[in-house]
């Protein structure tokens, strides 16, 4: 895939040296001097438009034999088919093109002094005209194919999360394309008609040349009649409308595809990524080459040879872009194509009890022993987070006590410990307790550890072993490997972990002991090299452990003969990227290094990418991009929220709101986080779900309100817990469970959110939670502290830190919310619509401003019925509850 997305920017790069060439002779050359000698562009076109027919017909060779064996073997759905058709076309449609760009070069070099005949120049023309039409009509279909599709209805997804695009609609979906390719033919056949009948001179007068030296001392007249330049402009003009369309409708997709969730729609995003990085600029190459060859210095006969005698440029870029696109459609071998064996590779768990039930899920569908796959745990994630922001505050004094307090309780600690090795400042924070153990790793913090990041030359990694021929020997970024051994850090992190290990284990006799290991940036680093030792030294001692390793945003440690013995040696290992974030995309320098472990992509759109395979991973990375604010812990925090979150709208994963109120159901910690950074208490949760089940679609946008409204950083969780301990979470926010249909109880709860329902087809620190307590010596990306008590000034409803008074707005509408009324039945009920600038409150025809104008005071709206006091309910928790220095997330 990365390959041949290479070579289409290769083909772009060639295209426009191409046209730089041609477009550069045009200014240089002589108005009225055709040279048919070497200068002759009839050479150029012929020899390169020989290549580009030996490449495509290669193509189309080996395209055909893959795409038969693969239909041979199995019976192709609708969807597979209709796609290999399409490419089938794009095929066909440039090899007549490129054979009608040969035929009039070739009678160029054949004959010097050929006679210029209107006929054959005139036929050739509208043939290749045809074709670039055809070809922007098929990229338009393309485009217009991966829209959300309801059958019978607009085209949007449906709210039941099984995936329909247009790919899947009849061929009459694309009737408004004909027309538009009809409009260009007529002006196609126009033009080629006002060429054969204008009347050029004659290259040589045939009677009077008797040598290629006479024919080349002639002069012609080559400017054309004003009648043509009207058509060739209309044809830009088309050729415009093209791109345009096919802009539209790719955003279109893309915004459709937003709010619907990744997994049941993982086709159509792929596909949209892949036509983003290699056809945009085919559309986008073509209008400008028209532009520069038909409309500047036109009076040249050197215009008219690169005009009517073909586009070499476009012709470059579009063999060359049309033989990637079939090598990325063309169809996979049987053995290879196995959709439901990446179903269960991508499944993941909310909480850590749904663990075993996964897994028992997976053992009846035929994994066992060791193929059985790890398996993502999101609770698990948000405790590594915390505890890798933990290590950072690590130093502070006040508030470190309800800190730790919070850590203990996600993970079931008891007890904690400092590792630090002051040479290199690397500091290790061990916790231990009924629950297990956790190691966590401090990123980059000082001048010392960028040192240390900077020194990318490899190392062998102890104990060396592998030849040097082919690669077998791991190796490892000397500056990791120089932190993790100096001064004995890792003897001493080892031996300590196996230690409380064995502790544990006399404790909890016949189980494994649970050991997360966990790091941020160059944190994350060292854990990878940290659990490698820890579990080769347990298994050594024959400690029996469940180790896990969680990193955020860490870099490659080591290269592919490293990732090799590391993914067999500690299988559950997840490395969580944020997006685009600098550190984890870059540094893979070619092959010198190889991630280690498993893949997790997050974004603030709320999508959770568990195990993308190589092509997915490769689409979601920006060409040429990286973001350094998307590497701070704050936005890794960010993004497992926006995750949640999207749980509540159109986007949610199948069971998704049960999975997540049983993550608030899991953890204190959690549920604070969930009240200060979304203003979601486990009451509004109710709501949310009870609401979005009645009516999807008009709940779609919630999650970008809540998540795009903020204007400061994120508060620092680890802070949190400084001002919980002062005003614990109030009894009147707790958790109930939701009755039936949702779950009646906790443990429902976990066991109905176990399968994530995919479809079968297919800023250094962590956030800066508000807190009472904030020391401005800690690392950056902070807020300004909440006010005692620990809510937001601005935000007049109870909150889940310092919510042990003004409670009443989070209680008062509580007993309304069981009798639900979807938002599109009645009057009275209120309807969201996304404004330029924020929200607006469309009720009883009656439209209120409650963004910016309402911010810190909620309008009070006296409920009449109970389905008028959900209305309400709904109103302040959709819009009077939102804090004015939310973070732009999005």
């Amino acid at each position: 895939m990365k390959l041949a997305l290479g070579v289409a920017h290769a083909a772009f790069v060639l295209a426009a040296i191409a046209l730089f060439a041609e477009f550069g002779q045009k200014l240089t050359m002589h108005e009225n001097n055709l040279k048919t000698t070497a200068s002759n562009p009839g050479i150029a076109n012929v020899v390169l438009g020989s290549i580009g027919l030996a490449l495509l017909l290669w193509t189309v060779f080996c395209w055909s034999r893959h795409s038969l064996t693969a239909l041979s073997s199995r019976q192709w759905a609708g969807r597979r088919r209709r796609l290999t058709l399409l490419v089938a076309a794009e095929l066909a449609v440039q090899l007549v093109n490129i054979l009608a760009f040969i035929l009039p070069n070739g009678g160029i070099v054949a004959d010097a002094c050929y006679q210029w005949q209107a006929w054959i120049l005139g036929l050739s023309t509208i043939v290749r005209w045809t074709c670039w039409n055809t070809l922007f009509f098929l990229i338009c279909v393309h485009a217009h194919n991966v829209n959300p599709w309801r059958p019978g209805g607009a085209e949007k997804g449906n709210a039941e999360g099984l995936e329909s695009l247009v790919i899947n609609a009849p061929l009459s979906v694309h009737w408004s394309k004909g027309i538009l390719w009809v409009g260009m033919e007529i002006v196609v056949a126009l033009s080629a008609w006002l060429g054969i009948s204008s009347t050029y001179q004659d290259v040589h007068d045939s009677s009077a040349a008797s040598s290629v030296a006479d024919c080349a001392d002639q002069e012609a007249s080559c400017e054309l009649p004003h009648g043509l330049y009207i058509t060739v402009a209309l044809m830009v003009a088309f050729s415009g409308i093209w791109f345009c369309l096919w802009l539209f409708l790719i955003y279109r997709a893309k915004r459709h595809l937003l709010n619907l969730p990744y997994a049941d729609f993982k086709f159509a995003n792929m596909f949209l990524r892949l036509q983003e990085r290699s056809r945009w600029v085919f559309v986008v190459f073509f209008t400008i080459s028209l532009a520069l060859l038909w409309f500047v210095n036109n009076r040249s006969c050197f215009s008219m040879a690169f005009t009517w005698l073909g586009l070499l440029p476009c012709q470059i870029l579009a063999t060359l872009n049309i033989c990637v696109w079939a090598y990325m459609m063309c169809p996979l071998p049987p053995g290879q194509d196995t959709p439901m064996l990446q179903v269960e590779l991508q499944r993941f768990a909310w909480t850590q009890s749904q663990h075993d039930q996964v897994q028992k899920a997976r053992q009846l569908q035929g994994l066992q022993g060791h193929s059985l796959p790890p398996l993502f745990c999101v609770q698990t994630a948000f405790a590594g987070l915390y505890w890798s922001g933990l290590v950072y505050d690590s130093h502070e004094a006040e508030g470190m006590e309800a800190k730790m307090g919070w850590g203990y309780e996600l993970l079931g600690l008891d007890q904690h410990e400092l590792i630090w090795e002051h040479r290199l400042d690397t500091k290790v924070l061990l916790g231990w307790g009924p629950g297990g153990i956790a190691v966590a790793f401090r990123g980059t913090a000082s001048l010392r550890n960028a040192l240390s990041d900077l020194q990318v030359w490899r190392s062998d990694h102890p104990p060396v072993r592998g030849s040097r021929m082919m690669w077998q020997r791991p190796v490892v970024h000397s500056g990791f490997l120089r932190c993790w051994l100096e001064d004995g850090l890792n003897q001493r992190v080892v031996q300590r972990v196996l230690a409380l290990a064995a502790a544990w284990e006399a404790d909890h006799p016949g189980h494994h002991v649970p050991v997360l290991v966990t790091g941020h940036s160059l944190g994350g680093a060292l854990s990878d090299l940290a659990a490698y030792d820890i579990a080769q030294a347990a298994a050594a001692a024959g400690a029996k452990l469940r180790l896990a390793c969680y990193t955020y945003g860490a870099p490659r440690v080591g290269n592919h003969a490293y990732a090799r013995d590391h993914a067999q040696v500690v299988p559950d290992t997840w490395g969580v990227i944020n997006d685009q974030d600098v550190v984890a995309r870059r540094g893979k320098l070619w092959v010198l290094y190889k991630r280690s472990g498993h893949r997790v992509i997050i974004n603030t759109r709320g999508d959770l990418i568990v195990r993308p395979t190589y092509a997915e991973a490769n689409v979601q990375r920006v060409p040429g991009g990286g973001s350094i604010s998307q590497h701070y812990l704050g936005g890794y925090q960010r993004a497992l929220l926006a995750v949640c979150l999207a749980q509540f709208s159109a986007k949610r994963y199948k069971e998704g709101m049960q999975g997540v109120m049983a993550l608030a159901l899991a953890a204190q910690p959690l549920q604070a986080l969930f009240c200060q950074e979304l203003n979601l208490t486990p009451a509004d949760m109710q709501d949310l779900a009870r609401a979005s089940e009645a009516s999807p679609e008009k709940w779609s946008h919630v999650r970008r309100k809540r998540m795009g409204a903020r204007s400061g950083p994120p508060g620092k969780w680890q802070d949190a817990a400084a001002a919980a301990a002062l005003s614990p979470i109030s009894p009147s926010t707790a958790l109930v469970p939701l009755a039936s249909p949702l779950s009646t109880q906790a443990d429902s709860l976990i066991a109905a959110s176990a399968a994530p329902g995919l479809h079968s087809d297919g800023s250094h620190d962590i956030s800066d939670l508000k807190a009472a307590t904030t020391d401005p010596e800690a690392a950056t990306n902070r807020s300004d502290p909440l006010p005692a008590g620990g809510t937001s000034s601005d935000n007049n409803r109870s909150c889940a830190i310092g919510a042990s008074s003004g409670s009443d707005s989070s209680s008062s509408m509580v007993s309304h919310a069981a009798e639900v009324v979807p938002p599109s039945q009645g009057s009275d009920m209120v309807e969201v619509s996304i404004a330029q600038e924020g929200m607006t409150l469309q009720q009883s025809g009656h439209t209120q401003q409650t963004h910016a104008d309402q911010a810190g005071a909620n309008k009070a709206v006296h409920p009449s019925s109970p389905r008028a006091g959900l209305r309400a309910r709904l109103q302040q928790l959709l819009f009077g509850k939102i804090d004015a220095q939310l973070t732009v997330m999005h």
